[in-house]
């Protein structure tokens, strides 16, 4: 018996899959070594700021160019809502330590 074929838009979306996954490795690898870069130029926080810059120029084009349509005002709140649990939660735990473990024994 032969083996199955998958279809082209299987192979279509591995390929896209595999060609993210390098991508994403790539970005984040060179990250380290352009940050030691631009410190040696910028003061952390204008490095941050001009970061945070170029990401937002990006995603801005992106959006002009793809225009994706807006999330349901529940799906909004959902994630407004879920942002908020983490950032209280990641609080709290520089308020109210967590008890420390006994890894030695």
């Amino acid at each position: 018996m032969h083996a199955p074929r998958s279809s082209p838009s299987v192979r279509f979306r591995s390929i896209t899959a595999a060609i993210a996954i390098f991508l994403t490795a790539g970005a984040w690898a060179s990250a380290f070594p352009l940050i030691h870069i631009g410190l040696s130029g910028l003061e952390p926080l204008r490095l941050a700021a001009a970061r945070f810059g170029l990401a937002a120029a990006i995603v801005l084009a992106w959006l002009v160019a793809f225009r994706p349509k807006l999330p349901s005002p529940r799906d909004a709140g959902l994630a407004i809502a879920g942002v908020a649990l983490v950032n209280l939660r990641r609080k709290l735990e520089t308020v109210v330590p967590r008890p420390a473990t006994n890894a030695a024994a």
